[in-house]
C-alpha cells in the first residue's frame, strides 16, 4: 500500500539519483520558480493594504446585479485592486463570474465569516477558503466547482495589463432542499433574531448529511448531527437527512469498536461521547416519527455499539479508553482514559436502547441493559466528592482522582437519572449557581444538554433567560449565523475573535426550546399525534409559530391583553391538542381555541 511505500522509500533512499532510480518515470525535478508557485491563500493572508483603489474603481456596486450595468476596476502601477463586498449574512454556494478582461488577468476570490470593528480579518488559517480564476482574452463565463461559506467575500484582480469589466459576480447559493416549516416570532425582536439565526445556521450545514460548519471541516460530526437532528425536526421536519445520518454513522460499526466520530471518514478516531450521541439520536428519531420498521433496521447496530462499549469498562465499573474523550470546548479534565462524562453519556445511551426494546418486544434485552444500567450508575456515583458536592471531572491515568469539577456531570446526572436522591439538590444548585473554581459550559454544543436538564427539572423559563444571556452577545456582534463557542470556551482564538467559526449548527438549540417554551408546543406521543399546548409568558406580549411535525405543523398564536389572554392552536387533520395551564398563566383569565379555561 502506499504507507508501506512511502515508509520504505524514506528509510532506504538516501540521494536524488537513487530517489529517481527507485521511482522512474514517477517522478521528474523541477525548478524552484516552477515548483516553488506562489499560493493564492498565503497571498491573501498575507497581503498588504497600500492605497486607496476607490480612484481605480468605476461602479463597485454593478457587478452585484445582474443587469446591464458594468464594474469597471482600471490597474495600478501600484500593485493589485482589492475589492471586499459585505454580503449582508453567511451564505454557502458557488461563485459564478461574468466578466470582460485581458488575457492573463487573475482573479482571487476568498471568504471569511468576520472582521472586527477595527478591521481586522479573521483568516481561516489552513482553510484554504477562496479560489484562483486566470482570465482569457475576452468574456469570461466561469462557475466554481466547489461550494464556499462566508459572509465577506474579497476579490482580488492581479496581473493585470488593461481594464476588467464585471457585469456579475454572484453567489449561487447551495444547501439541502427544505421547507420552513416551523417558525417563531414574539413581542421581543431580539428572540425573533435569534431564532432567525439559529435556524439559518440549521441550513447552512445541511448537505447530504447535517455538518458542522459550511466553511471548515465541512464535516459530518455524529455528536453534532444530534443536536442538528433535533433542531432539524422542530424547523424543517427533515426526518430524511437525521435517518441518513444515523444510517451512515452505523456502518462504521462494520470496521471500528463503536461508532466513528464523522462518518464517512478515512480518519480513525473515536469520541466516544458521540458514539453514544448516535444511539440517543436513533430514539429521538423514533420518538418524532414512530418508525418502527426503521428502528427495526437500525436496532442491531445500537445493540453492538453499547454491547462493545460495556466491554471498555474499567475496574472501577467505568467506561475506559484511550480515545478523543471531549464533550464541550472548555477546560474539563478530560485528557485520560476514564472521563466521567462518557460513563453518563452510555447511560444515556442505555436508556434509549430500553426504550427500542420495549418498542420491539424486545424484554430479554431491555432486563439486561437496565441491570448493565444499574451498575455504572453505582460506578459513577462511587465517585461522587462529598467535600466538593460534585463528581470530579476524570480518574487520571495514574489512578489519582482529577481535583477539576465541571457543572456538565451535574446536568448530566440530572439529565439521565443519574444522580441518587441524597445528592439531587446539590447537582440541581451546580447547575443552576455554578460555584467558583467549577469548569462551566464553553459552547452552544454543550447548552444542549444543559437546556433539557432544565426542562426535565422544571425550569424552562431559566433556558429562556440563558438564551438571551448565551445568544445576545452574537446579536451585538451583528451576528447572521450562531458560533462554534461561547466567549469563555476554548473555541475563542483571540485578537478581538469572539469564535472560531461563526456559522456552527450544533448551537442551533433557540430554534428548538423557544418553541417548547414560549410556544409551549411539546409531544404527547411518539410520532406526533398528539401535543400539549402550554405557553410560558416570560414577559412577552404575544407569540405566534410553528412546528414541524410528520404529519404537518403545528400553530400557536397567542396574545395576552391586560388579565387575559387567548391562545389559538392549530393541527393537522388526526392530530389531537391538549391545553395544560402552567404557572406564568396563573391568575389570568384563558381563552384556548375560543373556549374559557377553567
Amino acid at each position: 500500500n502506499m504507507r508501506a511505500t512511502f515508509e520504505d522509500i524514506v528509510q532506504t533512499v538516501t540521494a536524488s539519483e537513487a530517489f529517481r532510480e527507485r521511482l522512474g518515470g514517477m517522478v521528474r525535478q523541477l525548478h524552484s520558480e516552477t515548483m516553488l508557485m506562489e499560493e493564492p491563500n498565503r497571498q491573501f493572508q498575507t497581503r498588504t493594504v497600500i492605497a486607496d483603489g476607490t480612484p481605480q474603481v468605476d461602479a463597485p456596486a454593478a457587478l452585484m446585479y445582474d443587469n446591464g450595468h458594468i464594474t469597471t476596476i482600471e490597474p495600478s502601477a501600484l500593485g493589485d485592486i482589492e475589492l471586499l463586498y459585505d454580503l449582508g449574512e453567511q451564505n454557502c454556494g458557488f461563485f459564478d463570474l461574468d466578466l470582460i478582461a485581458p488575457e492573463g488577468t487573475v482573479i482571487d476570490i476568498f471568504g471569511v465569516e468576520y472582521i472586527t470593528p477595527t478591521g481586522v480579518v479573521q483568516h481561516t488559517g489552513e482553510y484554504r477558503n477562496g479560489m484562483r480564476y486566470i482570465c482569457k482574452e475576452g468574456h469570461n463565463r466561469f462557475l466554481s466547482l466547489k461550494r464556499r461559506s462566508q459572509r465577506y467575500a474579497f476579490i482580488t484582480l492581479r496581473e493585470m495589463t488593461g481594464p476588467v469589466r464585471i457585469r456579475n459576480i454572484r453567489l449561487v447559493e447551495s444547501t439541502y432542499p427544505v421547507e420552513a416549516v416551523g417558525a417563531f416570532s414574539c413581542s421581543d425582536a431580539r428572540l425573533d433574531r435569534i431564532w432567525e439565526i439559529s435556524a439559518r445556521t440549521l441550513k447552512l450545514c445541511m448537505e447530504d448529511t447535517y455538518t458542522d460548519c459550511p466553511l471548515y471541516e465541512q464535516t459530518h460530526w455524529v455528536g453534532d448531527a444530534r443536536n442538528e437532528a433535533v433542531f432539524g425536526f422542530t424547523a424543517f421536519g427533515a426526518e430524511d437527512l437525521a435517518a441518513r445520518c444515523i444510517t451512515l454513522s452505523g456502518q462504521s460499526l462494520e470496521r471500528y469498536p463503536i461508532v466513528l466520530c464523522q462518518t464517512p471518514s478515512c480518519w480513525g478516531t473515536l469520541i466516544p461521547a458521540w458514539s453514544f450521541l448516535w444511539g440517543i439520536s436513533i430514539w429521538d428519531y423514533f420518538e418524532y416519527t414512530a418508525d418502527q420498521s426503521f428502528l427495526q433496521q437500525v436496532w442491531p447496530w445500537a445493540m453492538q455499539n453499547i454491547d462493545t462499549a460495556l466491554t471498555m469498562l474499567d475496574d472501577r465499573g467505568l467506561f475506559s479508553g484511550p480515545f478523543w474523550n471531549m464533550f464541550d470546548w472548555t477546560r474539563v479534565d478530560h485528557n485520560h482514559s476514564t472521563v466521567t462524562h462518557n460513563s453518563m453519556f452510555l447511560v444515556g445511551a442505555i436508556d434509549a436502547a430500553r426504550k427500542c426494546a420495549e418498542v420491539l418486544g424486545e424484554k430479554d434485552v431491555k432486563e439486561r441493559l437496565e441491570n448493565d444500567r444499574a451498575k455504572l450508575v453505582n460506578a459513577i456515583n462511587a465517585l461522587w466528592d462529598v467535600d466538593k458536592g460534585a463528581y470530579p471531572d476524570s480518574v487520571r491515568d495514574d489512578g489519582t482522582i482529577s481535583p477539576s469539577t465541571c457543572r456538565h456531570t451535574s446536568f448530566l446526572a440530572l439529565l439521565y437519572d443519574i444522580i441518587p436522591p441524597d445528592h439531587r439538590d446539590q447537582a440541581l444548585r451546580n447547575v443552576l449557581t455554578p460555584p467558583d473554581g467549577m469548569v462551566d459550559v464553553g459552547s452552544p454544543f454543550a447548552v444542549m444538554y444543559l437546556y433539557e436538564a432544565l426542562e426535565k427539572e422544571g425550569y424552562a423559563d431559566t433556558i429562556v433567560q440563558l438564551i438571551y444571556e448565551n445568544y445576545l452577545p452574537m446579536l451585538e456582534a451583528d451576528a447572521t449565523t450562531v458560533w462554534e463557542g461561547f466567549s469563555g470556551g476554548t473555541a475563542v482564538l483571540g485578537d478581538g475573535f469572539p469564535t472560531r467559526s461563526h456559522c456552527h449548527a450544533w448551537s442551533s438549540a433557540p430554534v428548538h426550546f423557544l418553541n417548547r417554551i414560549v410556544l409551549g408546543i411539546t409531544p404527547k406521543t411518539h410520532g406526533g399525534s398528539a401535543f400539549t399546548i402550554s405557553p410560558r409568558l416570560n414577559g412577552l406580549a404575544w407569540a405566534r409559530g410553528a412546528t414541524a411535525t410528520v404529519h404537518g405543523p403545528v400553530t400557536v398564536f397567542w396574545r395576552r391583553e391586560s388579565d387575559a389572554i387567548t391562545i389559538q392552536a392549530t393541527a393537522p387533520e388526526n392530530v389531537a391538542l391538549e391545553f395544560i395551564g402552567n404557572d406564568t398563566l396563573d391568575g389570568l383569565r384563558v381563552e384556548f381555541n375560543g373556549q374559557p379555561v377553567a
